[in-house]
């Protein structure tokens, strides 16, 4: 769920970048294209969020998971 949430802010993020070289032309078939990825990718994270409440499986952040494997912590004061 959260390659697909990633994968959707990516394209997202490559569609927004493409309104600066439309034309007045196609700025507003663009721009309906920018929102409704938006639109998709804020349910994804919607999805992704609900799924980690309910199974309670949240992610650890890479530099902790490294941590782990090498057993080495990293602990601060």
């Amino acid at each position: 769920m959260l390659d697909r949430y990633c994968a959707l802010v990516q394209t997202y993020s490559e569609a927004v970048l493409e309104l600066r070289s439309a034309d007045s032309a196609e700025f507003e078939q663009s721009r309906a294209y920018a929102e409704q990825v938006r639109v998709i990718a804020q349910q994804a994270r919607l999805e992704w969020e609900e799924h980690e409440r309910t199974h309670a499986c949240v992610r650890k952040p890479a530099g902790r998971m490294m941590d782990e494997r090498s057993g080495e912590g990293s602990k601060t004061a």
